[in-house]
């Protein structure tokens, strides 16, 4: 909390200083490579109902900030290791693979001129979307849900509690929203929830600026999995582009969350290149981590966090 705090104070003063005309020199990082994630993009007038989507505007006004300072890089260049060794080297990500990653992101990238690779799943939509949706447009159906599922921790740690699921659970749980929700509340909600279908993939992948990658199937935490079920989880979004003939060409962990153990399983799967956020005593240096964007910042501060590689 007391972390959380300064960081706010600090961003205030960036935001200070930056009004008053000062010009922020932004770390080069000569060499180095920066991995991004995005997760969902929506419409400036569209209300930012988690802080995993970002308004359109705030992606153009980022990519044509960073495009001025650093170089943009794809997996593939990072893998062949065709870097820039004069600036800080970045690679955009996308997670979740979301229909507005098509609708609204490709362009702005497509203008940028940007690489991106979009990590997938198979599920038909995830369960902490429509727990978001529920909170914002429809709180009582938080109260039902975690009556019915008998969850008594309030709303802030009820995801906490369902990431913790198997696969059979978190099904369970993401049908009995889907099938309470209205209508008119997944029809104005459809931008959050709404992911790429295999047309829409098949379509993305003619383009050369997109590449994709394997999210797990049901966005379960592999922490919380035994083996066989994380190949399970894994081989189903393996099956989904071999039938589309579209290769998968690195993995990222759902939540982010992995340990030596499980990164070493999803290398035996196949998955060289995988994306984490790992914990002081991982030593597995397989598993790169990312800095996942922050929608609720103003673009010079997220620069700053960008050309450090934290907030």
């Amino acid at each position: 909390m007391r972390r959380k705090i300064g960081l706010k104070i600090k961003w205030l003063l960036v935001d200070l200083v930056t009004s008053l005309g000062w010009k922020h020199k932004f770390k080069k990082g000569k060499g180095e490579v920066r991995i991004l994630v995005f997760h969902g993009v929506c419409l400036d007038h569209e209300p930012l109902i988690n802080g995993r989507f970002i308004h359109l505007s705030q992606l153009n006004n980022l990519l044509s900030s960073l495009a001025k300072y650093f170089h943009f890089i794809s997996i593939e260049e990072l893998t062949s290791n065709k870097i820039d060794k004069t600036k800080l080297n970045i690679i955009c990500t996308f997670d979740d693979g979301y229909k507005n990653n098509l609708d609204l992101a490709l362009p702005v990238f497509e203008k940028h001129e940007i690489p991106i690779t979009i990590f997938c799943n198979s599920a038909p939509y995830h369960l902490m979307d429509l727990l978001d949706i529920s909170q914002h447009w429809h709180p009582e159906l938080i109260d039902q849900f975690k009556s019915h599922f008998h969850i008594s921790s309030p709303f802030q740690h009820v995801k906490k509690h369902c990431k913790m699921q198997n696969a059979k659970v978190v099904s369970k749980m993401r049908n009995y929203l889907w099938n309470k929700l209205s209508l008119d509340i997944k029809e104005k909600s459809k931008r959050y929830w709404e992911l790429l279908s295999d047309s829409d993939i098949v379509l993305l992948s003619q383009n050369n600026l997109v590449s994709f990658g394997n999210h797990g199937a049901e966005h379960l935490s592999y922490n919380c999995l035994t083996e066989k079920e994380m190949l399970v989880d894994i081989n189903s979004v393996d099956k989904r582009f071999n039938r589309m003939s579209i290769k998968l060409n690195a993995f990222a962990y759902p939540y982010s969350e992995s340990s030596d153990r499980i990164i070493s399983l999803v290398n035996k799967a196949g998955y060289d290149i995988q994306f984490s956020e790992l914990n002081k005593k991982d030593t597995n240096s397989k598993a790169k981590n990312r800095l996942t964007i922050n929608p609720f910042i103003t673009t010079t501060n997220q620069l700053i966090a960008i050309g450090k590689g934290k907030y």
